[in-house]
């Protein structure tokens, strides 16, 4: 159900039908409601595991190895959960390459 505001006009949040109502910067637009797609394949359930155990590593790791992260993706621009994430994710294993997929 949709939220109703008013605040200067009104501010509108939430669905009604197919329609999801958003907030953006100061407007508010109208966009139709998209259910994701989620096949679940093998490989995505996989991915998704892996994924899952980064985010649990990262967890346990010490305060002072999260500082070493952080300040090693410090040179990269990047967060040290988004690097340590990247690595964890990159010593799981390539992912299928879309052509392999399409050939099977």
């Amino acid at each position: 159900m949709a939220k109703v505001r008013p605040v200067a006009g009104f501010q509108l949040s939430g669905a009604v039908g197919g329609i999801v109502f958003c907030k953006r910067g100061t407007g508010v637009y109208a966009r139709a409601n998209v259910v994701p797609r989620d096949p679940k394949t093998p490989a995505q359930l996989d991915r998704r595991r892996h994924f899952r155990a980064a985010v649990v590593a990262w967890r346990a790791l010490s305060d002072s190895d999260k500082e070493t992260w952080r300040s090693r993706a410090a040179r990269e621009e990047r967060t040290g959960y988004h690097l340590f994430l990247a690595d964890h994710m990159a010593k799981s294993g390539p992912l299928p390459s879309r052509a392999a997929k399409k050939r099977s």
